[in-house]
């Protein structure tokens, strides 16, 4: 609850400048007031509609998400040696993506723009579960850290990955 409020508090400098903007231009008190509200109740209803987590059943990669955040997972049967190679395959049936680092461990990479958001920073972390499976943890993030919305847009680049990554795997089985 507590990154809720701070997004509230983020709006209050924005309702002050407009009570103050309302004062030196001796407004009415009830238009000065109802002004002021307005970039409060803007931060309220952001804060109801975005923070809502969600995970979608039936979500074979169970993908939640939160505010413009999204983290899940995937098991692929490849060694974890091979994941990095799997992850450039993937990348490339991609256009949109952009690989940043990747290594035996773990990778990130970025997104470009949408329509519905700047742009979005994915980590990855590969953790071996036997010699023949690696589970892959993932987290998005938007690239502009105040966003707050980003309409589904990092849930779907997860989605997107996770779909790439499964057909790049398949596809790489002896």
């Amino acid at each position: 609850m507590t990154e809720g409020w701070s997004l509230v508090l983020r709006f209050l400098p924005a309702s002050l400048y407009v009570l103050a903007i309302g004062i030196s231009l001796r407004w009415p008190w009830s238009l000065n007031a109802g002004l002021a509200v307005v970039p409060v109740v803007a931060a309220l209803i952001v804060l109801r509609f975005a923070g809502r987590r969600s995970t979608v059943s039936g979500d074979r990669f169970a993908i939640s998400s939160r505010f413009a955040q999204s983290s899940g997972h995937l098991v692929l049967d490849a060694r974890a040696a091979d994941i990095p190679k799997i992850l450039r395959a993937a990348v490339v049936e991609l256009p949109r993506f952009q690989l940043q680092t990747v290594g035996p461990d773990g990778g990130e990479l970025f997104t470009r723009a949408t329509i519905r958001t700047w742009g979005v920073v994915i980590g990855l972390r590969f953790e071996p579960m036997d010699a023949a499976s690696t589970r892959i943890a993932a987290s998005a993030a938007p690239l502009i850290t105040p966003t707050v919305v980003d309409y589904g847009q990092s849930r779907i680049d997860l989605r997107d990955l996770f779909d790439a990554l499964t057909r790049c795997a398949a596809k790489a089985e002896p």
